[in-house]
This record gives structure tokens, C-alpha cells and sequence, in this order.
């Protein structure tokens, strides 16, 4: 049995995955691993030439889809294969965009597992501009997603697009700060979660950027809902854990690095098309999670 798989899913580029694998290999502390590479259907020949690269690596595995099916079901095919043909203790989906630089990563990590028995352990993250990932907000009400697919449905392309400018230049954080000390707290779990990257925390939504799964996670359940193209796994699956009884955990102690975005613009180079993509696939995405939601509620209201 291997200690842990990595599954690292690419679409339309080539060197960012490269670095990304070889950043595995040169720092995971173990000989006992798995890198399942998926090419999900890249229209670029960006597949073919990584399957040329690391055709003889023995600790590449490389799975061609026959087309994109996003993000959930991509990773969905490097569990499956990692349980059927190449199990271990751990499965970690890491994005291509990502690099691996600690070298006691899988030390670490067994120890967590070991003291606190999570069903999903996430890193902290740092980003390519030396700050670190924000821990992510906790579950909302349904009326809550409603009001966020209501207000993405009705959003402005090209405001948008503008918007996006502005946080390019971080103009629109200096605002949120600068309005953040005058008017106080604002009711968002962001907010009261911004400055605690530093912080082990159980029962949070993590970053699906790099989630490690547990022989306590596939003890109830099997991968991601294969219900979505792309955004708000972490949401969905965070929601699958707790209604399952399971915990995850945030530890500071594990660390990775991401780059940010660099498969979403592969997938639309062209702004207004990244936004519309990025909100008809949030709008998609959220009716998942409130269908899951409002069917446990519902349950619940029989059980009563």
C-alpha cells in the first residue's frame, strides 16, 4: 500500500503542470507515492506532450479524458483510479497551479491524521504574492446562496470585468480595509477568519486548491459531487462531511504555494468570457448545494 496519491488534474498547459509534478517529487518525504496526472481533454495538444514528458516516470500515472468534465469529475477519475489500482492512505487533489516546497510534508501530515482523525486536512497557502490564502467562509443559509445566485444572475459583465481590473491592482481591497476600520466587523465569516492562516482550526470549509483526503473521509464517502463543472467544491463537499458526522481540519504545519488561476484563464483568455463562465458555473454550482441542502431539510422536517 502507498502512503499517499496525488492527483493533479491539467487543462491546456504544459509548464505550470511540469512544475507542479517536479515540485512533488523533489520535496514529498516518502519513496511510497503516486502522482495520477489527468489531462482533462485539453485542446492544445498540452496532453500529448505531457504524456510524452513523463512517459517514463515511474511515479507518473497520466489519464487522458475523453472531454472536460471540470474540475469535480476530473479529480473524481484520479481518486477512482487511485482506490482501484493504487491505494493508499491518503489521496491529495492538488491543483496544477500549486507547488509542494516543504520536505516533511507527508510527516506532518500523518501525524494529524494520527492525533485528530479529520475526513479532509487542507494547508495553508501562500500565494504568489508572498501573502497568505484567507480561511475561507463557513456554510451560509440557503436563503443566503439564493441571494448570491440572484445577484450573479443579474451581474454585469462588464462592471464585472472592470471590477476584476480593480482587484488586479488590489484597489478594491485597500477599500474593503479602509471601510472595514471605519464601520467595524462586516457579518462574514471572511472577515472574522481574514488574519488566521496562522491558526489550527477543526470544522471550516477548505481550500480546494489542495485537499488531502483520509481513510475517514472514504470510510462514508467517495469522492466530490460530480454535479458541478467548476466553483464552490469546497462548499459542497465541506457540506457532505458534516452531514456525515466527519471533521475537517486547517493546519499552518502543512504548506503549499499557489500561482492562482492559471487553468480557469487557460479555459478563457478573453475577460468577459472568463466572467460569464466563472457566473453561469457559480449559478450552477450553488443550486447543487441548495438542492443537497433544502433535500436534508426536508428529511429532517419528516424525521419530525
Amino acid at each position: 500500500m502507498l502512503d499517499i496519491v496525488f492527483v493533479v488534474l491539467n487543462y491546456n498547459v504544459v509548464e505550470i503542470t511540469i512544475d507542479c509534478i517536479n515540485s512533488i517529487k523533489k520535496n514529498i518525504d516518502t519513496a511510497k507515492y503516486r502522482i495520477i496526472l489527468i489531462d482533462n481533454a485539453s485542446s492544445n495538444q498540452s496532453g500529448e506532450k505531457l504524456q510524452q514528458f513523463f512517459m517514463n516516470d515511474e511515479y507518473v500515472v497520466f489519464v487522458k479524458s475523453d472531454k472536460n468534465v471540470g474540475f469535480a469529475r476530473g479529480n473524481n477519475i484520479g481518486i477512482e483510479l487511485a482506490k482501484k489500482e493504487y491505494p493508499a492512505k491518503f489521496i491529495c487533489c492538488l491543483n496544477n497551479d500549486t507547488l509542494l516546497q516543504q520536505k516533511n510534508f507527508f510527516e506532518v501530515l500523518s501525524r494529524k491524521y494520527d492525533n485528530i482523525h479529520p475526513a479532509i486536512i487542507g494547508p495553508r497557502i501562500r500565494l504568489a504574492n508572498g501573502k497568505y490564502e484567507p480561511l475561507m467562509d463557513q456554510l451560509h443559509t440557503v436563503a443566503e446562496y439564493r441571494e448570491m445566485q440572484n445577484k450573479l444572475f443579474h451581474e454585469n459583465a462588464y462592471w464585472a470585468m472592470i471590477r476584476e481590473r480593480l482587484l488586479q491592482i488590489h484597489l478594491i481591497e485597500c477599500l474593503n480595509d479602509y471601510r472595514h476600520k471605519i464601520l467595524g466587523d462586516f457579518p462574514s465569516d471572511y472577515r472574522r477568519f481574514k488574519n488566521s492562516f496562522n491558526e489550527e482550526k477543526k470544522d471550516i470549509v477548505l481550500h480546494g486548491c489542495c485537499l488531502i483526503f483520509t481513510p475517514i473521509f472514504f470510510s462514508r464517502l467517495n469522492g466530490f459531487n460530480s454535479n458541478t463543472f467548476m466553483y464552490r467544491e469546497e462548499d459542497i463537499i465541506f457540506y457532505l462531511v458534516k452531514s456525515q458526522k466527519m471533521h475537517t481540519l486547517y493546519t499552518p504545519e502543512l504548506n503549499i504555494i499557489h500561482l492562482e488561476k492559471k487553468s480557469t484563464a487557460a479555459i478563457n483568455k478573453n475577460t468577459i468570457n472568463r466572467i460569464r463562465f466563472f457566473r453561469d458555473n457559480q449559478i450552477r454550482s450553488l443550486q447543487v448545494l441548495i438542492d443537497l441542502m433544502e433535500a436534508d431539510n426536508n428529511l429532517s422536517e419528516k424525521d419530525v
